[in-house]
């Protein structure tokens, strides 16, 4: 939970939160750890991954939908800038772990 409060950049309080709502609508378990019971783990449910499979397909159709106001050429150059700008931020993320 420590990792997806980081991931999230939220307080841990507010991640213990969500998951408790998730966990309460039968998306989420929660299970300890083989040899840490300090550390819980998070695992979704069938319930919750059918649901993640809902959400995903229909952003991916919200996102294609979006994509197609766009030319051939225009996507092309999307495409570039996209690549350039995820080389460029890998980078600093290099930079700024090392």
């Amino acid at each position: 939970m420590k990792e997806l409060s980081d991931e999230l950049q939220v307080t841990p309080a507010n991640i213990t939160g969500v998951i408790d709502r998730l966990e309460s609508r039968g998306l989420i378990k929660r299970m300890t750890q083989t040899g840490d019971r300090r550390a819980t783990l998070l695992v979704l449910t069938a319930k919750g991954k059918a649901l993640h499979s809902r959400v995903r397909r229909r952003y991916a159709e919200f996102v294609q939908g979006s994509l197609d106001m766009f030319t051939d050429d225009e996507k092309r150059n999307l495409m570039l800038l996209l690549e350039k700008l995820q080389k460029e931020m890998s980078r600093r993320d290099v930079a700024h772990t090392a």
